[in-house]
């Protein structure tokens, strides 16, 4: 069994920790949002946030496949956003942190599709990877690249 790390609410606050102007409204909206999805009773794993950090690492390469799933809708299905995420990480995020992650960045339900903007989600994730970048990549200083990344 996987151990739990951090409740899902702090894992979205994570994410949008670098999000510059847009952080504090995205907070008040995880807050907003907390109850219709139980954050604080789902967790993410540290397995879950270090595969999360490997695909925003990867944001280009996303984007550009989820692109191709939808090609000039520029919109993100949470569906497309499972399935890239899987084929970057080898790994199943969880259906749940993903919804989540797309209606605090303002995702719609579109008859059974739910879809967020990709000029809202992109330049979120790019700005919590150029955080991630700064940081020289020496053993000692990825951990506490991490650590800074997880406990901001």
């Amino acid at each position: 069994p996987q151990k739990e790390f951090v409740s899902l609410t702090k894992f979205l606050e994570m994410v949008v920790h670098y999000a510059g102007d847009r952080a504090e409204a995205l907070r008040e909206r995880i807050h907003d949002l907390k109850d219709e999805f139980s954050m604080d009773e789902h967790h993410i794993s540290l397995e879950q946030w270090c595969n999360f950090n490997m695909f925003i690492q990867e944001w280009e390469r996303a984007a550009n496949a989820i692109e191709l799933f939808r090609s000039g809708e520029n919109a993100v299905y949470w569906r497309d956003f499972l399935r890239v995420f899987k084929a970057i990480t080898n790994s199943e995020m969880d259906p749940h942190a993903a919804r989540a992650l797309l209606a605090i960045l303002g995702g719609t339900e579109e008859g059974e599709r739910f879809k967020v903007n990709a000029d809202t989600l992109w330049p979120i994730i790019r700005r919590r990877v150029d955080r991630f970048r700064k940081h020289p990549t020496s053993p000692a200083s990825t951990l506490q690249c991490l650590q800074k990344c997880i406990w901001p």
